[in-house]
């Protein structure tokens, strides 16, 4: 992606601003500079806003970049032209952002909106895409980056990087996890240790249990003592099995016991049950000859109620020509009371009949008047519709007229609402236009805030140098003893060696001394004769042999010693070295803070910072509040607009509708005068004619209904009158006819009477106890049954009994009583046994189960502990799998970072990870050394002076920022912003830093450094100048030095 072109319109400090990207193709390194909140750093938020939709911070939408100085008829906008593979591409951006209205009065919120064209290598249109999110899906597939990685990329935030240069792993695994996305491995690592805590406490759990099931064994008490020393629950399960076998046995001599037991039992038991049997025949039939006894006492009664059955079934027979003859009986009598009664009904209906004849001719003599108010009821029934009109046309003038008054008072109130919105209005209109005064001013706070952080991070980083300081001191002091030491240790190890050298001399000397002949020469001097030859040590042939060893060894280590001597003083002069330039640094920095705190003491530049940081971000927070209450206001306005122009059409509906209810009045009035002309003139009121009415319809009806009822009673008493003549003739016939009938009857029960010698009286009894008759026949048969039955009973028991006495079966009960108790007494003794084996046995099944269980749950924990330590760094190597694959990644950025690292050191430093173990997992794996070739060693990146600090942060960030674009697969990005990070450098540093920029302009991109630093100024030729005014920014472009 290269970039050519930005417009800014209304956007933060810019009122109508292009930058041309093109124009720094030629010489790519360029310098963007202005004052402190002029709006450096708004040209990448432009671009950011552009492509994203959001700043490159993400803290602020593209609303709040909204300039101050903009009036409602001016939009924000944003626009971005770029090339990549021979196309162009135009992105251009809207804001959500309240502006004036076409047409009428009023603002209206218009949203966020989004454009993307796309031309050709000819500058011909090939596409346009104007949806947001079909846009913002186009560049992520064109850009292949997300906002942060394309952030991370272009702006290198160059104080960020020192920091992030000289942290430790674990601050350091935070930036990479964010960047590299691998929180997978770290959630993988804390699950496993979950799932090692969920395995430990269920070992635990099976542990528990497993004591528990064992603790449930019952023991013998021989065996009770052994279980309860033994720990092993194996150990414990090999000696149950011991005494299972013990129970065993056992158990076979109480099922031996038990069978002979039963065996007794049942003997006995068939003893008692024959005996207990006859004894039961002879006790039954002691029973059925006392039943017989009674029944034969029942004979004579028996005898009796054979002879009343017999005489109940002759009365049986003439039952029904009794009780007929007296149904005929009462039938006469009835039938001459009713004949009599009807007789007296129809004199007492005949004179009724003459009443009624009487009061209709009466009735008819007032018809003719009766007619006359039926027709003045005709005549008010159409009146009445009349006055009813009249009525309701009045209701309905009073009705309009207080709806007109209504609505006149609607409409005063609607009016006095309406001036009442304006003036709110007015109000939220001039708070709004203060908005991007606000914003401007939070933007400005937000750059001191910026200031102050950068003051804060120096503190920090004069403390850390402080600290270095003080470290390299000590070092320094450590260093110097040690080499103090190993020269003393010199000393004392050369002056050994002498010694040693002596003593073997001396002993050669001797040696030689006792080979000396006379005349012969001295293999040492040279002389013939030896007049004093050395005194012999008498040292064997093996000690010499050793002193020659002994002289060998400290040899050795007099040369090791030499060469830790000069080692340490190397070191010691390397450590004066470094801590010269620390001190050098520290007096630097502390001179920048001075300037910075004059009034204050060292100790309180810290609190100081802080006191001033807090104060902004109050500050911050009181615009943040400001401009909530501004956006809550646009709402309302909007809001206010609407109810405005519903107002109004209110107004204009509330106008019409008085005018259409003046008419309406004038209408109903000349109606009512029409109906007043046609009322009656024998009424006035409705109320009166009503009344009349009303006792009319009484009179006429009450009139109608008497005749009618007369009418109808003299028609009912006619059918009356006729039929009960009808009635009495029918019923002097049935009497008559009844009469024989009942003649009849009693011939018939005086031939029975005759026929069976009985009275009347008797046969009156008989036909009162005929309901006995099928009792008495039911007990004459049960008494005849059971004597049958008992003498047939009584027969076979005799023959079944024969000559045998009656038994005596308690001593047979005694003893089965005994053998029962025995008997229950084995069987309990066999059944705890038993119980006791089976619980046991189950336990054993279980606790061998658990011990399995046990044995895979330890497999199991030790292999998930081994891999949860692993990947959470637990281990002996104190490396997570996160942070050795954020190591493989670090590695590949320190091995780019390295190729630039040479060039720009001239081939003197290089970055290594440091792969010692640290003393924590805090200190391992993301560690950087630097290797100086110059002294040929292994040196903490925090030695670095500032300039070359500058020079291996920027490596870093150039590394970090390519394999990024590589990893996220994104397009090659031709462009690169370095914000700050050049404040805190001295004159030095700051030439090491320029000449590293330099190095690093010919790689194929624009860089453009963001610093209000004069020596940059004074150094790069090509340069973008913010000039602010008046809370307004523009660009000015500069070529080369004027």
């Amino acid at each position: 992606m290269q970039p050519i072109r930005l417009e800014l319109e209304n956007f933060g400090p810019y009122e109508a601003t292009e930058i041309d990207f093109s124009m720094y193709y030629a010489h790519t390194l360029f310098l963007i500079s202005g004052k402190t909140g002029s709006g450096k750093t708004t040209i990448f938020d432009g671009m950011m806003y552009a492509l994203y939709g959001k700043t490159s911070g993400g803290l602020r939408e593209g609303k709040e970049m909204r300039s101050n100085f903009a009036d409602s008829e001016n939009k924000t906008k944003v626009t971005f032209e770029f090339k990549q593979d021979n196309q162009t591409y135009v992105i251009e951006r809207e804001p959500e952002q309240l502006v004036k209205k076409v047409s009428g009065e009023g603002f209206r919120e218009q949203k966020n909106s989004a454009r993307l064209t796309v031309f050709d290598s000819e500058k011909n249109e090939i596409d346009q895409i104007i949806k947001i999110s079909e846009v913002d899906k186009y560049i992520a597939n064109l850009v292949g980056l997300n906002r942060e990685q394309f952030s991370q990329i272009v702006m290198l935030p160059q104080g960020e990087f020192r920091r992030f240069l000289n942290a430790d792993s674990n601050s350091k695994e935070v930036v990479l996890r964010k960047l590299f996305n691998t929180y997978f491995y770290r959630d993988v690592a804390q699950l496993l240790k979950t799932k090692k805590k969920e395995e430990e406490a269920k070992f635990k759990g099976l542990d528990h249990s497993l004591s528990a099931e064992i603790n449930q064994l019952e023991w013998e008490n021989d065996w009770l003592e052994k279980a309860a020393a033994e720990e092993n629950f194996q150990e414990l399960l090999n000696l149950y099995e011991e005494q299972h076998e013990v129970y065993i046995t056992k158990d076979k001599t109480n099922k031996k016991q038990l069978k002979i037991s039963q065996e007794k039992v049942k003997e006995n038991q068939d003893l008692l049950n024959m005996a207990e049997k006859l004894l039961e025949q002879f006790r039954e039939k002691k029973q059925i000859d006392n039943e017989l006894n009674k029944l034969k006492l029942k004979e004579t009664e028996i005898k009796e109620d054979k002879e009343k059955v017999s005489l109940l079934k002759k009365a049986e027979k003439i039952e029904s020509v009794v009780e007929s003859d007296e149904a005929l009986k009462e039938e006469l009598n009835n039938r001459q009371i009713k004949i009599v009664e009807n007789k007296a009904t129809k004199k007492e209906l005949q004179q009724q009949f003459d009443v009624l004849e009487n009061t209709l001719t009466k009735l008819q003599s007032d018809k003719e008047a009766i007619q006359i108010k039926e027709k003045k009821l005709d005549k008010i029934e159409t009146s009445i519709p009349l006055f009813e009109e009249k009525t309701l046309t009045e209701e309905k003038l009073i009705s309009l007229q207080e709806q007109l008054e209504k609505t006149k008072q609607t409409y005063n109130e609607q009016l006095e609402k309406q001036a009442e919105l304006v003036k709110t209005k007015v109000v939220f209109t001039t708070n709004i236009s203060k908005e991007s005064e606000i914003l401007q001013k939070k933007s400005d706070t937000r750059e001191h805030l910026r200031t102050i952080t950068d003051r804060l991070e120096e503190i920090e980083s004069y403390e850390l140098k402080r600290l270095t300081t003080k470290k390299l001191e000590e070092e320094l002091a450590n260093l110097m003893k040690k080499s103090a030491n190993k020269e003393t240790d010199l000393e004392n190890s050369s002056q050994a060696y002498r010694q040693l050298e002596s003593d073997w001399a001396k002993a050669q000397i001797a040696k030689l001394s006792l080979k000396l002949i006379d005349g012969e020469p001295c293999l040492i001097c040279g002389s013939t004769e030896h007049p004093n030859p050395a005194q012999s040590h008498e040292l064997t042939e093996e000690a010499i042999n050793e002193l020659e060893k002994n002289i060998e060894v400290q040899d050795e280590l007099l040369n090791q010693l030499k060469e830790q001597v000069t080692t340490l003083k190397n070191q010691v002069s390397f450590k004066e070295d470094e801590l010269a330039k620390s001190k050098e640094l520290l007096k630097e920095e502390q001179e920048i803070l001075v300037s910075y705190f004059k009034e204050l003491e060292e100790t309180q530049w810290l609190e100081r910072a802080k006191e001033q940081e807090n104060e902004i971000k109050i500050e911050l927070n009181a615009f943040d509040n400001k401009l909530t209450k501004i956006s809550e206001e646009k709402e309302e306005l909007i809001k206010l607009e609407r109810e405005e122009n519903s107002l109004k059409e209110t107004l204009i509906h509330q106008e019409t509708e008085v005018s259409s209810l003046n008419n309406q009045l004038i209408e109903v009035e000349t109606i009512n005068q029409n109906i007043l002309k046609q009322l009656p003139s024998e009424w006035k009121l409705l109320d009166e004619m009503l009344e009349e009415q009303t006792r009319l319809m009484s009179e006429t009806t009450k009139w109608h209904e008497e005749v009618r009822s007369t009418e109808n009673a003299l028609t009912n008493l006619k059918l009356e009158l006729a039929t009960l003549e009808t009635t009495i003739t029918n019923d002097l016939k049935e009497l008559e006819v009844n009469k024989q009938k009942q003649i009849l009857s009693e011939q018939k029960i005086n031939e029975f009477l005759i026929e069976n010698k009985l009275s009347e009286k008797t046969l009156e009894n008989l036909l009162s106890d005929l309901p006995q008759l099928e009792s008495l026949e039911e007990a004459i048969k049960t008494y005849e049954n059971k004597r049958h039955v008992l003498l047939s009973r009584q027969e076979e028991l005799t023959k079944l009994i024969k000559n045998q006495e009656e038994p005596v079966i308690e001593p047979l009960l005694v003893e089965q009583e005994r053998l029962m108790s025995e008997l229950e007494e084995v069987r309990n003794k066999t059944n705890i046994l038993e119980l006791m084996m089976k619980k046991n046995q189950e336990i054993v099944v279980k606790v061998k189960r658990e011990i399995e269980s046990k044995k895979e749950a330890q497999a199991r924990l030790l292999e998930l502990t081994e891999l949860a330590d692993i990947l959470s760094g637990d281990g002996p190597s104190k490396l997570s799998m996160e942070r050795f694959v954020l190591q493989m990644y670090l590695k590949k950025i320190l091995q780019r970072g390295n190729e630039k690292l040479v060039t720009l050191t001239n081939g003197r430093y290089r970055f290594e990870i440091k792969e010692e173990q640290g003393s924590s997992k805090k200190a391992t794996g993301l560690e950087i050394n630097i290797y100086d070739d110059n002294v040929g060693a292994i040196r903490s990146v925090n030695t670095l002076s500032g300039g070359e600090s500058f020079i291996a942060a920027l490596s870093l960030a150039l590394s970090l920022a390519e394999i990024i674009q590589e990893e996220a697969g994104g397009i090659k990005i031709d462009a690169m912003f370095i914000d700050e990070g050049f404040g805190s450098l001295d004159e030095d540093a700051l030439e090491m830093a320029i000449r590293a920029l330099e190095n690093i302009e010919g790689e194929g991109r624009i860089i453009g450094i963001i610093s209000h630093v004069r020596e940059l100024k004074e150094r790069i030729p090509q340069q973008l100048q913010i000039i602010s005014e008046n809370g307004k920014s523009k660009v000015k472009t500069r070529l080369e030095f004027e």
